[in-house]
């Protein structure tokens, strides 16, 4: 179930560059084709099919071939008897009643491979999520560089005139300092963040296996549905719940195969015996034919069926608090990346109003400077200004993007 009422599309920007522009959707699947944590998850998944196999066999028919050859001495008090045996068995017997053992294998069998397919469903979704966050915080890292180089280059020439100013004492040391501070923080905090692209551009590389050259901004609807349907979705939804809900079905059904092996078994037999020579029979052949019922009651088998069950028991409680856990977790991660999204979204909105009024602010003081109203230090300060303003509105839209993948991962769309 998608929860956002609007078709999500990405716009691809146009660059002087011809090359082909790396979609966040295709980066999302080259990562799942080549993740190794995937392709393990993938085995496991078909490792599970194969027990629904192995499960099924309970209900067939079992054959044996025994043959039995050598001599027995037998000794009485007057005489002694020497004989060769060469005895041939076939034997076919058919289960008729397991104790349910049998269906509660299959059961458990099933909900094991239904299991496996959400977890893997489940990784993907993380590998997914991983590479959304790589992704977009790659664009917004290289966006952010790119403004600060502007206004390194801006503040280069703002302490140029500030020192001229100093010179002429139209401003104070302490004021000068202010500039310089300021120039200082910006040197700072763009090293940070060329820091901090590099590692989310090898983060991406060893994801995608590719470079994240000319990646394009992934852009989202600012609606969402309400968030009583988006938590529905994710408790519906979400892989990991899922997961953890075939577990508990899967230890319930363990619990009753285990209970089973109290319960009496049935079986049908059939068996051909053929004999070489027989002291009985004045070592004649003997072939004999039988059909018949075994009826099984268990009573002791040395207390291993109640240690069997108890442990049955044991993981059955288990699977049902990771399954309580895997919901506690995604709807807590529902609740705050919706609000989260919801106060970056209108964050954004009032800082898109503020960036254009600075805008505006910035075109009249341009004008002015032309008219040799200001001079040309106000104006590059006003243009830091804007600047300042363009990164928090990069960084709030960019989060916001992460927190909306999140949530499409937590609703298992992603």
């Amino acid at each position: 179930m998608f929860f956002v009422r609007y078709i999500v599309f990405f716009i691809i920007t146009l660059t002087t560059s011809t090359a082909f522009a790396l979609t966040l959707e295709e980066a999302i699947i080259s990562a799942k084709q080549q993740s190794t944590e995937v392709q393990i998850e993938e085995k496991k998944s078909e490792l599970t099919e194969l027990s629904k196999a192995d499960a099924a066999t309970m209900f067939l028919p079992n054959a044996s071939f025994n043959h039995h050859d050598g001599n027995r001495t037998t000794t009485t008090s007057t005489q002694n008897f020497d004989l060769k045996e060469n005895t041939r068995t076939f034997t076919v017997s058919q289960p008729l009643f397991t104790g349910f053992q049998g269906v509660s294998r299959v059961k458990e069998a099933k909900y094991k491979t239904d299991a496996a397919k959400e977890s893997l469903k489940a990784k993907k979704s993380d590998v997914s999520l991983l590479v959304a966050e790589s992704y977009v915080s790659i664009f917004k890292l290289r966006r952010i560089i790119e403004i600060e180089s502007d206004q390194i280059s801006s503040y280069k020439k703002i302490l140029e005139l500030a020192k001229q100013r100093l010179k002429l004492k139209d401003i104070s040391y302490g004021e000068y300092n202010e500039y310089e501070v300021k120039n200082q923080n910006i040197i700072i905090d763009a090293e940070k963040n060329k820091t901090l692209l590099r590692e989310y551009e090898l983060k991406f590389e060893n994801l995608v296996k590719q470079k994240p050259n000319n990646i394009v901004k992934p852009t989202i609807a600012s609606k969402l549905e309400s968030f009583e349907n988006v938590f529905s979705s994710a408790t519906t939804d979400n892989p990991k719940i899922k997961s953890a809900r075939y577990s508990v079905k899967a230890a319930k059904s363990a619990v009753s195969a285990e209970r089973g092996k109290l319960l009496p078994k049935i079986s049908f037999s059939l068996q051909r015996d053929r004999q070489k020579s027989s002291y009985y029979f004045g070592g004649s052949s003997v072939n004999s034919d039988a059909a018949y019922f075994d009826f099984t009651i268990p009573i002791f088998q040395s207390g291993s069926e109640y240690t069997s069950i108890a442990k049955a028991n044991k993981q059955k409680q288990i699977a049902e608090l990771e399954h309580k856990l895997a919901i506690e977790e995604v709807e807590k991660g529902v609740s705050e990346e919706y609000n989260k999204f919801i106060s970056l979204r209108e964050s954004s909105a009032s800082f898109v109003e503020l960036l254009n009024g600075a805008n505006e602010s910035l075109s009249l003081a341009e004008d002015r400077f032309k008219k040799k109203d200001i001079g040309h230090m106000e104006l590059l300060l006003k243009k830091v200004d804007v600047a300042d303003l363009e990164k928090q509105l990069t960084t709030i839209e960019g989060d916001a993007l992460i927190s909306y993948f999140t949530i499409k991962a937590l609703s298992g769309e992603l």
